[in-house]
């Protein structure tokens, strides 16, 4: 009922605005409440937090979805849209309004913006952790504003604040007759380790333009399941209400969910023994 109903209701919505925090929190407390038993007229004890329930069934949870997670996982697709679709009409519009000189990752949030301006800009958050450029003539990725260089675990390596390549592009330190880097200008520009992760970046010569690409799906293209996971993990740390078990052992257990359910309450003491009381 909760997976399937209840967690999907808000989707569209949320699929193309960040709802309030206040209102994400009712929707989390009232899914809570009706998880434990809970009714209008009679209260029941709620034995464990929101947030330990949203883990995944992996980590001691009931993989429930973290709403603040999926509702930003759901805006980052539009912005994903305004970076690989560049010649749809809404990102013709957004483009010419918001940010007509750069690209969606460069852009600002603006004067007076709109409400669905304000949360597409906020998912860049998202796409920055998970977006990389495929570096071609570089003429479409700038040194500064966007996540081109990956640290030592795929990470992206934030440019240096150097006021040398502010206007940069990433083309002005190539070698474009031998596509190769120029080494003497990236060493005039860059710190050491800055200079040696930029001479790590490979040159393609059969890749002529620039492209981004989603690093956590093999396709490189974005996905709200990948995305979720990377702000469960990176942005919202709830790696910290994971518990390690062999919860798997629970859930393949040949017998009715009800019975799996009660089995994974007594693991968790979430159970009205005297004790708990």
């Amino acid at each position: 009922m909760i997976k399937s109903v209840l967690q999907v209701i808000p989707s569209y919505i949320m699929s193309i605005y960040l709802l309030p925090n206040s209102i994400i929190d009712d929707i989390e407390k009232m899914i809570n409440a009706f998880w434990w038993g809970g009714r209008s007229n009679n209260r029941r004890i709620e034995w464990m937090a929101w947030e330990r329930v949203a883990c995944p069934k992996e980590f001691g949870g009931m993989g429930f979805r973290n709403f603040k997670a999926f509702n930003l996982a759901m805006v980052a697709k539009q912005g994903w849209n305004f970076l690989s679709k560049l010649e749809s009409l809404v990102a013709s519009v957004f483009k010419s309004k918001y940010f007509p000189h750069s690209s969606f990752l460069g852009a600002k949030l603006g004067y007076n913006p709109s409400f669905a301006w304000r949360s597409i800009w906020n998912s860049r958050q998202l796409l920055l952790y998970g977006c990389r450029w495929t570096v071609g003539n570089g003429q479409q990725v700038s040194v500064m504003n966007d996540p081109w260089v990956r640290g030592v675990q795929g990470s992206w390596i934030q440019s240096p604040q150097s006021q040398g390549v502010h206007s940069l592009s990433v083309s002005d330190l190539i070698n474009v007759e031998e596509r190769v880097w120029d080494i003497d200008k990236i060493k005039s520009l860059c710190p050491y380790d800055m200079v040696q992760a930029i001479l790590d970046t490979p040159l393609f010569a059969e890749v002529q333009n620039d492209k981004i690409a989603w690093m956590m799906e093999r396709n490189g293209m974005y996905t709200v399941k990948t995305g979720y996971k990377l702000v469960m993990m990176e942005l919202l740390h709830t790696d910290r209400f994971h518990v390690e078990g062999e919860w798997h052992k629970i859930w393949r257990v040949n017998a009715p969910h009800k019975a799996r359910n009660l089995l994974w309450r007594i693991c968790r003491e979430c159970v009205p023994t005297r004790l708990r009381l």
